[in-house]
This record gives structure tokens, C-alpha cells and sequence, in this order.
């Protein structure tokens, strides 16, 4: 199937916009010779218009990955990112996050070892779920979780349980290592999810996610964009080291008061 693209070269990105009917100048492309052009393109990084459907998206991504090349999406510029406004102690942010990871991985180990062999137990699918994310600054990567459902969505025999106390995301401290979240940020979003938000709210994907944050403490229901954009901003307005420190004290204290809860039930 053959879809087309308007191509630009900017600095060093490709830059992939969705093309208009009738364009003179679009590109037609087959998977296959998309694989190609991100193969041999000079440029070390590419751009994607989040007004492309999910599919182009995704099928650029994984050219990209294949490719070892950067794919970010295009967004609107955010002022005032943490990052931006106060670079020392972000910095030191980040090492400790890292830091943090590392040191926690080990302890981890053997309850991730425990949830890898029950998953493995129930189903014959792959025990880890790759999942499209956009990071900071619109930088795309795959996190990385245990699998819950199967095929068909539904909860595997212990995966609502695993869901219920975070086990499945356990893996996600590689994403942590690796510098594409944080132990604590704004909310993470899907690649599949930005692409149908709208273009107002679009900036707050700039931010770096974490594996918990302000949206943590929420109810499911009440996560929709809007409200995840408020919750996001807040926290990056007030952002210090000191409040992410708060932040997952009461992560811990959140989900021990599941803990408590469920054996009591």
C-alpha cells in the first residue's frame, strides 16, 4: 500500500509532513522503500508531523529504529521547562535518576524475576510489551513493561493484581537508565493518544515523563487531556528537587495503603 508524504530536509532533519491531494511534490513511498530512504537519508534525525495518521506515524518510527536514527514529532515551543529555567539543578536531577534506578534494579530483581515466571505461566506471548511514547521535547522511544493482557485485552490471571501495584512497569527503570524518563514527571503519553490531542494541549509533551508524578494519585476516569495538561503544567511550574522527593514519598505511601487495603479485603 502506497501513502504520501511531503519530505524536507531542515539542519539535520528529515522533516515528514502529510501531504495534500494532488500535491505535485508528494512522495509516494511503500514500506519497503520507506525503510530505504530513513536507510540512506544523510540526515541524523527525524521529524514527524503529529497530523499524520497513527499508522504513517508508527511505520516512521520503526524505520527510524531500525535505522538508528532520532525520530522526534513536531510540537509547539514550551517556555519556562524546568530544564530551561533552573539547568543546574535539573542536571543534578537527572543524575540522580539514574543513580536511583541502577541502585533500585537490584532489589528488583527478584520480584521481577517472580512477576517474568507467573506471566510465563499463563500465556505463550512474549513476556514484555514495547509500547510508543513520546519523550521530552517530542523525542519518540519504546518503553518497556511487563505483559498484563493478552491479545485480545484481556487481564492475564494475575495481571490486574500485577496492574494494581505497579509491578508491570517494573521494567521501565531501563527507560530510566537509559535517560528517556524520570522517577517522577508529568504524565506519560502514547504515541497513538498525542496524535488525537488537540493541537492546544500539544505543548506539554515537551516535558520529560516519569514513572509517577501528580496524575498518580488521580482517578482513571478523570485523566483526560485537559486535566492532564493542568496537572502536568502545575507540576512544571513549581518543579524542584525537593518536591519530586515528596512526590515519591507519597508514591510509596500510595501504594502501601493498597497494599494495606487489599489485606484487609
Amino acid at each position: 500500500m502506497l501513502s504520501s508524504y511531503k519530505l524536507r530536509w531542515r539542519k539535520r532533519f528529515l522533516v515528514v509532513k502529510k501531504a495534500e491531494a494532488g500535491q505535485k511534490t508528494a512522495l509516494c513511498l511503500d514500506r519497503g522503500r520507506l525503510y530505504d530512504c530513513v536507510q540512506h537519508t544523510p540526515a541524523r534525525a527525524i521529524k514527524l508531523d503529529l497530523d499524520l495518521d497513527y499508522d504513517s506515524l508508527l511505520i516512521w518510527a520503526e524505520a527510524g529504529l531500525a535505522a538508528g536514527k532520532t525520530v522526534y514529532v513536531s510540537l509547539p515551543a514550551a517556555l519556562n521547562l524546568p530544564q530551561s529555567l533552573s539547568a543546574r539543578q535539573w542536571g543534578i536531577k537527572r543524575l540522580l535518576d539514574r543513580l536511583a534506578a541502577l541502585v533500585l534494579a537490584v532489589p528488583l530483581a527478584i520480584p521481577a524475576l517472580v512477576v517474568a515466571l507467573l506471566i510465563k505461566r499463563t500465556t505463550q506471548e512474549s513476556l514484555l510489551v514495547r509500547e510508543w511514547h513520546l519523550g521530552e521535547r517530542g523525542r519518540l522511544f519504546q518503553t518497556i513493561h511487563f505483559r498484563i493482557r493478552d491479545r485480545h485485552g484481556n487481564w492475564l490471571r494475575y495481571g490486574e493484581w500485577m496492574h494494581r501495584f505497579k509491578l508491570d512497569r517494573l521494567p521501565k527503570l531501563l527507560n530510566v537508565l537509559r535517560g528517556e524518563m524520570s522517577l517522577v514527571g508529568a504524565c506519560p503519553s502514547r504515541l497513538c493518544n498525542a496524535a488525537q490531542t488537540d493541537r492546544t494541549l500539544r505543548y506539554r509533551f515537551n516535558a520529560l515523563p516519569g514513572l509517577t508524578g501528580a496524575w498518580q494519585f488521580e482517578q482513571v476516569s478523570r485523566l483526560d487531556a485537559v486535566f492532564l495538561n493542568g496537572l502536568d503544567l502545575n507540576y512544571l511550574r513549581h518543579w524542584s528537587l525537593s518536591r519530586d522527593v515528596q512526590m515519591l514519598v507519597m508514591t510509596l505511601v500510595f501504594l502501601a495503603t493498597l497494599q494495606s487495603k487489599d489485606s484487609v479485603a
